[in-house]
């Protein structure tokens, strides 16, 4: 009986070794929620070192505890990690959406741009990306400010006048997850931030409110933008 209780044991060991060793080729994501424990993930533990724009060593700085969002993650343009350009950029992306709700069914995401767009309420003339879902026939415009990206313009509703400097993305230095952000009349929170195991940025997901009215939550993904909605 003690020479089979043993070689249960022995073999036990073996097994948890070898899935030990195979779960480190498995690639692991974690999503953090809280502001201290993303600090001391990504700052007390020494990170992997990466050339990649997109590692959070190059995102995040430790001694200020604040994120610097790419206007690139949102639009899905590629992004060479050049924080002090212009924060309108050429793209031409098609990215599917996930399915999160019954209105935003699956479909496709659409930026393209800039485009020169002369606004018809105001008369002066911006750059600006199209940004449409092409499951439910929504067709945009966006332009981008130091505080973030906002809508200037709805194609489906072209009497309504936009206010400029709104925020329907978060973009730019100063952002830190749970902290809101309110341009005019509608405001962003920064709720989760996924990293793979060598700490590059894998999703950012955030609030949307209008008017304090919780509208939606949206999920980024570096080259791919837009990937998931959320319709409260």
């Amino acid at each position: 009986m003690n020479y089979f209780i043993r070689s249960l044991f022995i073999l036990s060991i073996a097994i948890s070794f070898d899935i030990s060793a195979s779960s480190d080729l498995i690639k692991k994501d974690r999503a953090y929620s809280t502001a201290e424990v993303f600090h001391q993930a990504v700052c007390a533990i020494q990170p992997y070192l990466s050339d990649d724009p997109w590692h959070i060593a190059s995102l995040y700085n430790c001694a200020s505890r604040e994120l610097f969002v790419p206007y690139q993650l949102w639009s899905g343009a590629s992004w060479g990690g050049d924080k002090r350009s212009s924060c309108m950029h050429n793209v031409q992306r098609r990215s599917i959406l996930s399915q999160s709700s019954d209105k935003y069914a699956a479909g496709e995401v659409i930026v393209r741009g800039p485009v020169s767009w002369k606004d018809p309420h105001r008369g002066d003339t911006l750059q600006v990306w199209e940004r449409a879902y092409t499951s439910i026939n929504s067709y945009k415009y966006y332009a981008c400010h130091k505080r973030g990206i906002g809508i200037v313009h709805n194609l489906s509703k072209p009497t309504e006048k936009y206010i400029r400097g709104l925020c329907r993305a978060p973009a730019g230095f100063g952002w830190k997850i749970g902290q809101r952000r309110t341009c005019v009349k509608t405001t962003i929170e920064i709720d989760e931030i996924v990293l793979d195991e060598k700490h590059h940025l894998v999703g950012l997901s955030y609030k949307y409110w209008f008017r304090d009215k919780l509208k939606f939550r949206y999920t980024l993904r570096p080259n791919l933008g837009e990937t998931e909605i959320f319709l409260y």
